[in-house]
């Protein structure tokens, strides 16, 4: 057989329609399968042989869709080819051709691949019916597997993070992406629950959310969170966490697709937006406009602590002469200096905001009601921030001035008593500026 002739001859052909093999070593049934099937407007390519070795040179040029077989072939098995065909094709169609009408051969039969037989003699229609019938399937089910093949190419290469989950909240499958993120491999995902930390590398209270998360879902409701997760390289990862219910037609949800967006650098970008609009860019500290906001949060922990919250305005005056006495090369460095020296006196007990270029605004937890207190952190305050300033010329000795205010609701204070006191105490400061004390409503 001149094979190169052969595959020229086919060349336009043998993709065009089904290729179907005919395997029997009687040349009567060869020559009138190949005209029942050539005559029939089906667009079929058929190929024959009559012994092994023919069958071998066939198959070197040509992939079948489908096999017709006979039982026996020059003495030999047609069963036993059944295996090697479908190792080589694996969805090639086997019809088996036997003279046996009996249910043992048909087990047999089954059992070495075939997927039908037909018995001898051969009715016409009901042949090219079983391959017609077989081609059918065989092309849908080609067609299922390309989308199939390409959903799983897109559901494993789409950026996202992607889960199928049960009703019951246990993950079916997991796409590739989540090498770059989760603790466990895939294999080790498949099959626990999505709150389990074998998925997810969560705290306790997160795991909580996504359960009830997943039995919220069951109602048919579509659901957003963000879940914070410890990534395999020990960083935290921030996920949008979206839960979709997935329902057929008994309009039951049945599964869920959870889909996992990678939002850690959008948040670090909000954080960072957030830090530029709340923090003064120069000392890093909460800008005056947001006062009422930091002076709930001081009140809710004096609450919490039985303590007494004081408000204090400091300004410091001639900040260009200080700056170019003591060899500032920027006026900024000196008010970081000072932002500095304020926050040192105030620590935690209390929060410094810049109010404005030379203007400081403190609010601070004091333990005591005692006045002598209040009048000692205000000395402190002051003589800190004056510190080293006033050696050189007497035009370059900084003018701070300091409001304190009280909040006279805060345990009961005795204010008529508790100013005279401070006055008095305010009298012996030593510090350069002005000292003032008042009692706030």
């Amino acid at each position: 057989m001149n094979l190169d002739f052969k595959i020229d001859q086919i060349t336009d052909q043998i993709n065009s329609g089904s290729k179907i093999l005919i395997l029997d070593d009687d040349p009567d049934v060869l020559s009138s399968l190949r005209d029942l099937l050539s005559l029939e407007d089906r667009n079929y390519y058929v190929e024959t042989a009559s012994n092994i070795p023919e069958l071998q040179a066939i198959l070197e040029y040509f992939t079948p869709d489908l096999a017709l077989i006979d039982i026996k072939v020059q003495g030999r098995d047609g069963l036993d080819l059944l295996p090697v065909l479908k190792i080589r094709f694996p969805d090639i169609v086997c019809i088996v051709i036997t003279g046996h009408k009996d249910a043992e051969f048909a087990v047999k039969a089954l059992r070495h691949g075939a997927d039908n037989y037909l018995y001898k003699p051969l009715d016409s229609l009901k042949l090219l019916l079983t391959i017609e019938q077989s081609l059918s399937k065989q092309r849908y089910d080609r067609a299922q597997d390309e989308i199939d093949q390409r959903l799983r190419a897109i559901f494993d290469k789409v950026f996202h993070l992607i889960f199928v989950l049960d009703k019951d909240g246990d993950v079916l499958d997991i796409n590739n992406t989540s090498n770059d993120i989760l603790y466990a491999p895939k294999h080790a995902v498949i099959g626990q629950k999505i709150w389990d930390s074998s998925v997810l590398n969560i705290n306790a209270l997160t795991s909580r959310r996504l359960k009830n998360l997943v039995s919220e879902a069951r109602t048919g409701k579509s659901l957003h969170t963000e879940v914070d997760l410890k990534a395999t390289n020990g960083e935290v990862v921030v996920l949008d966490f979206y839960i979709k219910p997935l329902s057929y037609e008994n309009k039951k949800v049945e599964s869920f697709l959870v889909e996992c967006s990678d939002i850690t650098d959008r948040k670090e970008v909000e954080k960072r937006l957030q830090e530029l609009l709340y923090f003064d860019s120069q000392t890093h500290l909460p800008k005056g406009e947001f006062f009422s906001e930091q002076l709930e949060l001081e009140r809710a922990k004096a609450q919490r602590n039985n303590s007494i919250i004081g408000i204090s305005l400091v300004s410091v005056n001639n900040l260009h002469h200080i700056s170019v006495e003591h060899g500032f090369k920027f006026q900024g460095q000196l008010i970081n200096e000072i932002a500095n020296r304020i926050k040192n006196i105030v620590g935690h007990a209390g929060t410094v905001l810049r109010n404005s270029e030379d203007t400081f605004i403190i609010i601070h937890s004091f333990a005591e009601n005692s006045p002598e207190v209040f009048a000692e952190f205000s000395e402190n305050l002051l003589n800190s921030i004056s510190k080293d300033f006033s050696v050189g010329k007497n035009t370059a000795i900084p003018q701070v001035n300091l409001g304190l205010g009280v909040l006279s609701k805060a345990n009961g204070v005795d204010t008529e008593n508790l100013l005279n006191r401070i006055h008095e105490i305010s009298k012996s400061a030593t510090t350069p500026g002005s000292y003032q004390i008042s009692i706030l409503d």
